[in-house]
């Protein structure tokens, strides 16, 4: 997952354990349940895992209007789509 140094800061670990990649997932999944609490939509918690939850906010609570934030989101629901079809929620 790409965590920024100073998102994985927030849960005690270094830029440098951020290569471990069982260290890495669980930075990325905690930071990501997070999201989807703060903002109660799943949408709105991809988008700040991808550009940082005050730009959804200063968005007025929606996806800001950043291509790669919205291409982002779109691509993970795509994905999870496919998932769910398989019995595999998201």
């Amino acid at each position: 997952m790409q965590i920024m140094p100073d998102t994985a800061a927030l849960y005690g670990v270094t830029r440098r354990e951020l290569f471990n990649e069982d260290i890495n997932i669980q930075v990325g999944l905690h930071y990501l349940k997070e999201m989807f609490h703060v903002f109660g939509n799943r949408d709105l918690a991809i988008a700040a895992y991808n550009c940082g939850p005050t730009r959804v906010i200063e968005a007025g609570y929606r996806i800001p209007g950043i291509r790669e934030t919205i291409n982002y989101v779109r691509m993970v629901n795509y994905a999870a789509r496919k998932y769910e079809q398989h019995g595999t929620p998201f």
